[in-house]
């Protein structure tokens, strides 16, 4: 097996002079003999968009695309272009066009590209138009919403925090249509937006929901407290928290919350059949069948309530039977290794877009010479963390291709080995979840704009046990050069 295909983790990609390819419809698709970049970007923007929704067609088979409109080009490095194509049908996609007629194109959904390569497809979208403020806040396509809101949010038009907010916790409600795919994407925005307006109660409770579908259920509770706090009479507040106590078993508390519940909104179906369970699991009966009845009077669709599931067994993962210690440290180290220089990939990306926005700061008018002087200090020092970046990025994919040679010294990226090898890679991505939560979960009980506090989230982060166990990876990379 050819480095192309590497293994689990790595996503179809160009990157650093060498295509890495995973054959799954999940992740990106490939399509040959398509139009090249140097023949693309002398076409009229009708034109690129009857090639690039072409492109679309013949990559993504249950995309329709019958008209795209086109961004400008994104990036152009050594003739590799990714395109943004926005489809009449309301579906974004991102595109790679190649260079070379003998490579391949790839093609991704919008969400895709986001959660698997770090491509913002959005990154340099700033154009607002009289009817983004609609699209971001009403359109019915999550694409069209995430797009319009990425544009209000960029284009540095406005200065009032309540508005920037609003549109962070728009983008939020749209990733989240993807569900699992978008659901970090979605607490992100809404983390961004109670920063920007901690008294936002609306984005204190999607904020919540995400959570609760996360399985943080402590972090949903106080989300909701504050909510409940900040908006006593909230419409749902109260039985998503009832909710919530109910899946913890905390019965009294839920019974209590899906009383407030229905004091709101008497014909609320599904607090009657939520409080059914509680008491049913209390051992009241009587008061359990009442509410059922209740429940099934104002809503005879609604199903029977049903007690929450008994806590899972997690089993711990069968050792892979002939893998020595070398090799699955090589393994772990592999994955970690993509996953660190995706990682800081994309934080380069997000401090350009930073840098970008700043700069343009500067040339406006009515900005201070004062704040642009502070502004140009920043930006030396967001330049300067920029640099940074790109060395450790480059360094932790130099490590992705030493585990590479050995993994393939060993005769592990063989097909039939491969089994041998997955439940390792299911261990980094649970360290790699970890050190989200870790930080994450540090940073929902900062103030907001506290550098200090967020600094201090990010060295909890880096010293938690599973974060030394991928940063170790350097060290395993030395030794094996």
């Amino acid at each position: 097996m050819s480095r192309r295909s590497c293994f689990m983790g790595i996503v179809a990609l160009l990157a650093w002079g060498c295509w890495l390819a995973v054959p799954t419809v999940t992740r990106a698709q490939l399509v040959m003999d398509s139009v090249v970049q140097e023949d693309l970007v002398k076409r009229d923007s009708a034109a690129q968009g009857v090639a690039l929704a072409e492109v679309v067609r013949r990559g993504w088979k249950n995309a329709n695309c019958a008209q795209a409109k086109v961004s400008l080009e994104k990036n152009f490095n050594g003739g590799i272009g990714g395109w943004l194509v926005q489809c009449a049908e309301g579906t974004d996609f991102w595109v790679m066009i190649p260079a070379d007629a003998k490579r391949a194109a790839i093609v991704m959904p919008c969400i895709m590209a986001r959660v698997t390569a770090g491509n913002d497809c959005y990154a340099n979208l700033r154009t607002v138009l009289a009817d983004t403020g609609a699209q971001c806040a009403k359109s019915p396509f999550p694409d069209r919403a995430i797009s319009a809101c990425t544009a209000i949010i960029q284009s540095g038009r406005t200065a009032d925090r309540r508005i920037v907010s609003s549109a962070y916790q728009a983008r939020g409600l749209a990733y989240t249509h993807y569900q699992k795919l978008g659901l970090p994407l979605a607490l992100a925005d809404f983390d961004h937006a109670v920063e920007l307006d901690p008294k936002n109660a609306g984005a204190l409770y999607d904020r919540a929901i995400a959570l609760e579908l996360k399985g943080d259920l402590e972090q949903t509770i106080r989300d909701l407290d504050e909510v409940l706090r900040l908006q006593p009479d909230h419409p749902f507040a109260s039985f998503a928290r009832g909710h919530v106590y109910l899946m913890k078993r905390d019965y009294d508390r839920a019974i209590g919350d899906f009383d407030e519940a229905i004091r709101i909104n008497p014909a609320s179906a599904k607090a009657y059949r939520e409080r059914a369970a509680a008491y049913q699991a209390k051992g009241e009966p009587a008061r359990a069948d009442a509410d059922a009845k209740k429940a099934a009077a104002l809503d005879p669709t609604l199903p029977p309530p049903t007690l929450p599931p008994p806590p899972p067994v997690v089993a711990p993962a069968p050792a892979a039977p002939g893998l020595s210690e070398a090799d699955h440290e090589t393994a772990y180290c592999m994955e970690a290794s993509f996953g660190l220089s995706q990682r800081y990939a994309r934080l380069v990306a997000v401090n350009r877009q930073k840098v970008q926005t700043a700069s343009a700061l500067l040339d406006r008018p009515d900005v201070p010479a004062t704040a642009k002087d502070q502004l140009r200090t920043q930006l030396k020092t967001m330049t300067d963390g920029i640099a940074a970046d790109e060395m450790t990025q480059k360094r932790w994919q130099g490590n992705v291709n030493i585990f590479l040679d050995r993994l393939k010294r060993q005769g592990l990226l063989e097909r039939e080995k491969l089994a041998l090898i997955k439940p390792i890679s299911e261990e980094f991505r649970r360290d790699e979840q970890a050190v989200s939560d870790a930080y994450a979960a540090c940073l929902r009980l900062c103030k907001p704009n506290d550098p200090w506090c967020k600094r201090t989230c990010d060295e909890t982060a880096r010293k938690s046990d599973a974060s030394r166990r991928m940063m170790a990876c350097d060290d395993v990379a030395a030794r094996l050069k």
